[in-house]
């Protein structure tokens, strides 16, 4: 099991990336249980989290470039008005703290996409 208190060792892959004149940074990390995990962060300090695990970098850059392709970067530019307060005290929190979302990394502005 990982310790979620651990600074995380961020990939050589991550990086920022501007589309349609908006800029966001793709975090790309590994787990501590041998995966990878993705968040890409907005302008505004708001993250946006996938729920699972990547088994390579390589894996993890591929699916936020595919999901910017396909959506556009606005899909993954975090809104927290995009959740209902219920949704929100009921979303586990991405970073594996097993806290609610809101009471945990919600308190910053993100919220889980994929």
């Amino acid at each position: 099991m990982s310790d979620i208190h651990a600074e995380p060792i961020f990939s050589t892959l991550s990086r920022d990336i501007e589309r349609d004149g908006k800029r966001v940074w793709i975090e790309i990390f590994d787990d501590g249980e041998g995966g990878w995990r993705l968040e890409v962060v907005d302008e505004h300090g708001n993250f946006t989290g996938w729920l699972a695990s990547f088994a390579t970098e390589q894996e993890a850059l591929d699916e936020v470039l595919r999901t910017i392709e396909q959506e556009g970067i606005d899909s993954v530019i975090a809104s927290i008005s995009d959740f209902s307060d219920d949704e929100l005290l009921v979303i586990p929190c991405p970073c594996g703290s097993g806290k609610p979302f809101t009471l945990c990394c919600g308190d910053s502005g993100a919220r889980v996409l994929h």
